[in-house]
């Protein structure tokens, strides 16, 4: 939508953002529809939680953290990365295209949430974590060939791969904490996911800078490439370990 907006309607650099603020408030009024699920205590203490993770749950938390580290790293190559792969490499300005590609990756990832409900959590981040590879591989080889199907389709995996992996990891880590640890677990979950989105893409944009666009690309593609075959070695391990004798 912002794509499209900035495009092909007036004010492209103020009418997305004003669509925007719109769906924020209808967003805070639907929230405020929906009935509290939990009590809420009588005075409330805003304070970072603790990052923790207990030894117990040590190897299911680095299997998780590792493999969303790597989806979530995907998530914002495309989002930063992908309008200067269009307009230097490919020469194509469109913001509308820009958008379309960026929206295949979420799209995808919405999907492969879905899709990890259908397996176990084992599986689920097992296939989430071969996608990413596959997706990787494509996005990886677009770039030199400067082919932009090859870079859909690989966002398009490595999307689905993103979304079996988050969703499969999240559960994994949420049924394995203790009740009283949950929130505390999670949010350390989720500060690896978001370090995941933010470091990696700086990385990249300042290694694109030094050694250009291509290069570094394929170098990131083949690090997160390299992340999701640990986590595939660490899930295969565990399997072993737990096989019955």
């Amino acid at each position: 939508m912002a794509g499209v907006l900035a495009q092909y309607a007036p004010l492209p650099l103020t009418l997305c953002f004003l669509v925007d603020l719109v769906l924020v408030g209808l967003g805070i009024v639907g929230v405020r529809a929906v009935a509290e699920p939990v009590r809420r205590p009588e005075t409330v203490r805003l304070r970072p939680p603790k990052i923790t993770v207990p030894a117990e749950i040590r190897g299911v938390f680095t299997r998780a953290a590792i493999a969303g580290f790597a989806g979530f790293a995907v998530l914002g190559l495309f989002t930063a990365v992908s309008p200067a792969f269009l307009g230097t490499v490919l020469h194509d300005t469109n913001h509308a295209v820009t958008g379309a590609v960026v929206l295949s990756v979420f799209i995808a990832s919405t999907i492969g949430q879905s899709l990890s409900m259908v397996f176990d959590e084992w599986l689920a981040l097992t296939v989430g974590c071969a996608s990413l590879i596959a997706g990787m591989i494509l996005v990886g080889a677009s770039l030199p060939v400067r082919s932009l199907a090859m870079l859909i389709g690989g966002a398009v995996i490595a999307g689905v791969g993103q979304g079996m992996s988050f969703r499969a990891g999240l559960g994994s880590v949420t049924s394995a904490s203790p009740p009283d640890k949950r929130g505390e677990i999670t949010s350390s979950y989720f500060v690896m996911l978001y370090v995941g989105i933010a470091i990696p893409v700086i990385g990249e944009g300042a290694a694109a800078m030094a050694f250009g666009l291509i290069g570094s690309g394929m170098v990131f593609a083949a690090l997160v490439a390299i992340l999701a075959a640990v986590v595939l070695l660490l899930l295969v391990r565990s399997a072993r370990e737990h096989a019955p004798a």
